[in-house]
């Protein structure tokens, strides 16, 4: 497929959407997008990997059964969601590169753990620790206000709040990759993400190499994130994209797509990674 293209849109057998860039040469990356975010949101981002041989597939969230409000819960059925896209998607046994950014970090590593073998690599970007993120009650109740707005321009702007790079190509991609969504699906994924996963309260069982990509997001900070989310891991690299906040799929593409490239390319992961440090006590 040419990169000019748009990506084709598809389906799984259980109605879960997904966006096929095309054959890649190096294989297959997956991606979970964030909270009130799109599969949409990666198209800059998978246009670029798509140029540097790469086949790109991008998860549309599907809203839980309403029944569902268990944090954990609904990351596990999110995880389903990539999973349901890698088994429709491609060749059995195919081994796949995850990706995920904010709440879609923390889904992207329940799915890479769940892929066990199959998962070649795990990308986090600016991710939402899987343990849970609980927000101070006045930035909490400024996003449940937020959930009964529906229209993508309001909404897409109102997030230019959390970026660095605030130009109008960046404003463009944040309505672009806003869906509507009801607010009772809104709601389910911020209680995803703030609540967690129990499995985030522990030392991640994901073996391969693992790339967390921090910016100066002022939400997720870097320090935050060296703090609660690369101690968990067994290989984990470090890299940030500066000039972007929490958005850098949408605000530096091209940046955040060469950084993943050759962190994909490097043949050799023991010469890269961090290794998590002994002491495990208070994690």
């Amino acid at each position: 497929m040419a990169v000019e293209e748009r990506p084709v849109p598809r389906f799984t057998r259980s109605g879960v959407e997904y966006l096929d860039f095309g054959f890649g040469l190096y294989g297959t990356v997956v991606f979970a997008h964030g909270f009130r975010d799109s599969a949409q949101g990666w198209v800059p981002l998978g246009r670029e990997l798509v140029r540097r041989r790469w086949r790109v597939l991008a998860v549309q969230r599907k809203a839980a059964p309403a029944r569902v409000t268990d944090s954990g819960e609904l990351l596990e059925i999110y995880a389903d969601q990539v999973l349901g896209v890698v088994d429709t998607a491609t060749s059995a046994g195919e081994r796949v590169v995850v990706a995920g950014q904010s709440m879609g970090g923390a889904v992207a590593e329940l799915a890479a753990v769940r892929l066990g073998s199959r998962a070649q690599r795990l990308v986090l970007i600016t991710p939402a620790p899987l343990g849970g993120t609980p927000p101070p009650s006045q930035v909490l109740s400024t996003f449940e206000a937020a959930a009964q707005i529906s229209d993508p321009e309001a909404v897409g702007t109102g997030k230019l709040t959390l970026c660095v790079n605030t130009d109008a190509d960046t404003k463009r991609r944040l309505i672009m990759s806003t869906p509507r969504e009801n607010p009772e699906a809104i709601m389910q994924s911020l209680s995803s993400w703030v609540g967690g996963h129990e499995a985030g309260r522990r030392p991640s069982p994901v073996a391969v190499p693992t790339l967390l990509v921090t910016t100066d997001d002022q939400f997720f900070t870097e320090e935050m994130l060296r703090r609660q989310v690369a101690p968990r891991f067994e290989q984990i690299r470090v890299e940030a994209v500066h000039g972007a906040g929490h958005y850098p799929h949408l605000e530096r593409p091209v940046e955040l797509a060469g950084l993943i490239a050759r962190f994909l390319s490097t043949s050799t992961p023991q010469t890269m990674v961090e290794t998590r440090t002994p002491s495990r006590s208070g994690q």
